[in-house]
């Protein structure tokens, strides 16, 4: 039975998610390159099986919270600060990209001025530094990180507190009438059921320096945007929840929206005009656009409502220059359609130009990256951003492309969700945020140059170790590629191949043989020692999105989910392969899907093979077993007690020492058996309710074991059944961690963060 532990804090109920009744808006096919980045719905389903509890089918949010702040207590005691494993940071801090990759981020991704770091919503360019060198941004998952010199060619970013690294920071803003009050907020509302979950708003009084949770927000988990108007008063348009109005700084609220439904963007004008969107992701486009000049008296009943807008839309983005106002609507299909203008600060809409608008602006994304600002200086121009940067010189009659995400250039990186164009320091800026990072223009758009230098957010979920080269490491990004590193501390990388990032490999016997991986049964390969790398698509559909798989280093054989079977691809390491040398098999028992893979580094031939249901077989000779034996050669050792999705199987120094990881929240998250899975111990011990993605036995001793939690790294030293105790590791990042990896011959262990890159 978990221990709970309770917070000083007033926490909320749980949030109710679920993907029952959520339709996927269209799988994005990003073009220009051999691989699309990023599908966002089919990693936030993955994520939310993953983690969702079994007995309610939901999230539970307000668990993780009180994960974390367990997580602070337990660092700061003698005994977790004992524990300390001396961590270091290995980046990368910024990339380029390699011969092989599809993306060639504009034919320049050996250049400085094209690196990624990752994804990010939230930007605020601080208003009491005239000069625009001062910027807060917000990683999806990273936390909260400042610079003071954006204009530098290497920012130096700073992370403000390593305990908002697990928090989707979706918003922004500072207190026009007090620059000491600033708020953030987190959840990525965007059909936000990934991992990485929204605690509520935050609240600094000191410019940024410390910040405290706002306890009357902790129900707030899905914040599309924050906005504070000249009296300080404090605005949340929120996810399934309209608009909320604090008049005290955040003690207190009231839900003022004019009607049901998300608020997804907000703004106010410089004459004082109020701006809302409501509707968001309905299949009827209820979308409408609504605005008041009494912001801070406004009730329900007393919004005034926009005429000549569409009739039909999914999402309505908002600009504003004064009396001058641009909506850019997206359609049933999530694709942006055109451009709505107002001269008369927003109580009718004139219907721009349809013809030039392409679904290339938003890509069927609408629901998920949108952005729109007006060109300071010219009322008549202004930028869409979606899967691109898109840019009318008239007022919306017509766009054109602006920036590139594959082959020309200006590059910034795809998926635009924030946009700002403005003035400082004598010159006209242009700043985006992508899932790529920070891109900024000075020259009013005709270059951009990213400012991703030194922000180390990459959201990775895997790693491997070279068995001899003592810093080469590859890791698989979300939505930034494969990357290989190889410095001695915090340094650089290079994105060896495109696309999502996945699982990846390198042969620990021959190390000329590595793998890298794209979504589903897509595997990248390399023959030469990560030099260059070829292509292997066995299917665009079967598999997971982000797809398990391990690699037998002495047998030569590769394993993977084929979603309910087993892909055995029999030979990665020739020169030429093809369809032809694979089979899939099934293995009698399974129920769910193929989740985890792990090759038994004690006993020749034998592979373990988790479920998303909870069983686990072993399985001997796996490199000729077929359909027509597989009976013969499989045991499930385990099964009954066991609930949830099996993310990790480990071995110890023999196979009677396993390890079985669950990543759900609401279940026994740690199975131990010491008799090769005759029998089972829970050891979650004094864990606290938050999922774990992974294990390893220290190489030393098999009650020493290492895992990855959603709040960073936990150690124990002593596998003690339901009396396992539990300590966070005080000098590694509070940050969700997908994989663990370790290298024997020296005792190294490898982490992938899905927020603050690898650490070793």
């Amino acid at each position: 039975m978990r221990k709970i532990y309770t917070l000083a804090l007033v926490c909320a109920s749980v949030l109710s998610i679920s993907l029952s009744s959520c339709t996927q808006p269209g799988k994005e096919t990003k073009q220009d390159d051999e691989e699309g980045y990023d599908g966002p719905m089919e990693r936030q389903m993955l994520e939310f099986e993953k983690t969702k509890d079994p007995a309610t089918g939901k999230i539970p949010t307000e668990a993780l919270l009180t994960a974390l702040v367990k997580t602070k207590e337990l660092k700061e005691t003698p005994e977790a600060r004992s524990m300390a494993m001396n961590w270091i940071e290995r980046g990368p801090i910024f990339d380029s990209v390699g011969a092989s990759n599809g993306n060639t981020r504009g034919g320049f991704g050996n250049r400085d001025g094209v690196y990624t770091s990752g994804r990010m919503r939230a930007v605020l360019i601080d208003p009491t530094d005239p000069t625009g060198n001062t910027v807060w941004v917000g990683g999806v998952a990273g936390g909260i990180w400042k610079t003071t010199n954006l204009l530098d060619i290497e920012p130096s970013w700073q992370n403000i507190n390593d305990f908002f690294d697990n928090m989707a920071i979706s918003s922004i803003c500072m207190d026009p009438s007090n620059s000491n009050i600033m708020y953030f907020s987190t959840g990525e509302p965007t059909a936000n059921v990934d991992a990485i979950q929204g605690l509520g708003i935050w609240k600094s009084v000191d410019h940024g320096a410390t910040w405290n949770l706002l306890t009357s927000t902790t129900g707030f988990t899905l914040t599309f945007k924050l906005l504070c108007d000249n009296s300080g008063n404090l605005y949340a348009a929120r996810r399934g929840a309209g608009l909320s109005r604090s008049l005290d700084g955040g003690a207190s609220w009231t839900a003022i929206a004019p009607t049901t439904g998300s608020g997804t963007d907000i703004e106010l004008s410089s004459t004082g005009i109020f701006h809302l969107s409501i509707g968001y992701f309905t299949s009827a486009g209820t979308a409408k656009h609504f605005y008041t000049n009494n912001p801070a008296t406004v009730t329900p009943g007393t919004w005034s409502s926009s005429t000549g807008l569409p009739a039909s839309a999914n999402r309505l983005e908002i600009a504003t220059q004064g009396d001058l106002v641009y909506i850019c609507p997206t359609s049933t299909a999530n694709n942006v359609f055109g451009a709505y203008k107002s001269i008369d600060g927003g109580a009718t809409f004139t219907e721009q130009q349809l013809a030039t608008y392409t679904t290339q602006v938003s890509n069927t994304q609408g629901w998920y990256n949108i952005s729109l600002d007006i060109n300071p200086n010219d009322g008549n121009q202004f930028i869409v951003g979606g899967l691109d940067a898109y840019r009318s010189l008239n007022s919306g009659e017509t766009v054109e492309r602006l920036t590139y995400w594959v082959t020309s250039l200006p590059y910034v990186h795809a998926d635009h969700h924030f946009v700002k164009w403005f003035n400082a320091g004598g010159e006209t800026r242009i700043l985006m945020a992508t899932d790529g990072g920070l891109f900024l223009s000075r020259d009013n758009g005709v270059t951009f140059r990213d400012k991703n230098r030194n922000l180390g957010i990459k959201q990775f979920y895997s790693c491997a170790i070279h068995p001899s080269l003592p810093n080469y490491f590859l890791a698989g990004a979300q939505d930034n590629g494969s990357h290989k590193l190889n410095n001695t501390g915090l340094g650089h990388s290079i994105e060896v191949t495109g696309g999502d990032g996945a699982y990846v490999d390198i042969d620990q016997n021959e190390p000329q043989f590595q793998f890298t991986s794209y979504v589903y049964n897509q595997f990248r390969r390399s023959t030469n020692g990560g030099s260059n790398w070829s292509s292997f698509n066995f299917s665009t559909s079967s598999g997971l999105f982000i797809n398990p798989f391990d690699y037998d280093d002495v047998a030569n054989k590769f394993f993977s989910s084929y979603g309910t079977q087993m892909m055995r691809w029999n030979n990665p390491t020739s020169l030429a392969t093809s369809t032809s040398d694979t089979n899939r098999i099934a293995i009698p028992g399974t129920t769910g899907s193929l989740t985890a893979f792990m090759v038994s580094p004690n006993e020749a031939k034998r592979l373990y093979v988790g479920t998303s249901t909870g069983k686990l077989f072993r399985i001997e000779n796996s490199d000729v077993t077929t359909g027509a034996d597989i009976a013969d050669n499989t045991k499930a050792i385990a099964g009954p007690l066991f609930s949830g999705y099996l993310n990790c199987i480990a071995v110890g120094s023999d196979d009677n020492n396993l390890l079985a990881i669950f990543s759900n929240y609401g279940v026994t998250n740690v199975w131990q058996s010491s008799d090769g899975g005759v029998s089972w111990n829970d050891i979650d011990g004094n864990l606290p309710n938050m999922p774990v993605r992974w294990a390893v036995f220290d190489p030393q001793s098999n009650d020493k074991v290492i895992i990855a939690t959603e709040a960073g790294v936990y150690i124990t030293r002593d596998v003690n059944g339901a009396a396992t105790q539990w300590l966070p590791s005080p000098d590694f990042p509070t940050v969700r961690t997908d994989m663990l990896k370790v290298r024997p011959s020296d005792n190294l262990i490898l982490a992938a963060t899905h927020g603050r890159g690898l650490w070793s």
